[in-house]
């Protein structure tokens, strides 16, 4: 099933209108009832968005990615408090901690493993999103996505243990999977819709 753009965009809209419209129709449950049978009926909601398999991928995808970019910056605080040192004076004060002005060595590789991850991911899910918008294939969304999802959790897995080549694979492989991604997103803009 491959759905216009238009519809997708459209489709994005519609749960945060019928979020707005539960919040209004609490003035009148009765109006509300009726509003709510007449739209269920008439409008595509999240179902459509379920049924479309590059966008689950998407999904998924998306809440891998972001569990890497907490685990990372949760597993920061947990470097930091082991080496009880602070650079923020209040932390200091608070926790007991040595006041430096540099992170110690093992917090500073947590926190450059968490700035890769970031300077990669946001910029895979705004190109994802617009992939999935524009109508892409869930095939090329399984492949593509897949490989950037495994080799972002490889890299952050190896760079924390310090483990070359296999940083610079993992790295170099997102990175070609991202420009695969891209590299189609432009594609698909430069031949616009079916029928053009």
């Amino acid at each position: 099933m491959n759905l216009s753009p238009q519809t997708l965009a459209i489709d994005t809209l519609i749960p945060m209108l019928r979020s707005l419209s539960n919040v209004l129709d609490k003035a009148s449950p009765r109006a509300s009832r009726q509003n709510r049978r007449a739209r269920d009926a008439t409008e595509p909601g999240m179902e459509t968005w379920l049924n479309n398999p590059t966008f689950v991928v998407y999904a998924i995808s998306c809440v891998i990615l972001s569990g890497n970019l907490l685990f990372v910056w949760a597993y920061s605080g947990f470097v930091r408090g082991k080496t009880e040192v602070a650079i923020n004076k209040e932390d200091a004060e608070r926790f007991g901690a040595k006041l430096e002005t540099m992170d110690p060595p093992e917090v500073a590789r947590v926190l450059r493993v968490h700035a890769n991850a970031q300077a990669t991911v946001y910029p895979f899910l705004f190109l994802g999103l617009v992939f999935v918008l524009a109508g892409g294939s869930g095939g090329f969304a399984r492949v593509d996505f897949g490989i950037f999802v495994a080799a972002r959790i490889a890299h952050s897995i190896v760079y924390l243990a310090g483990k070359q080549p296999w940083r610079t694979l993992s790295f170099v492989a997102s990175g070609l999977a991202m420009t695969a991604l891209m590299g189609n997103v432009v594609w698909m803009v430069v031949q616009g819709p079916p029928g053009r």
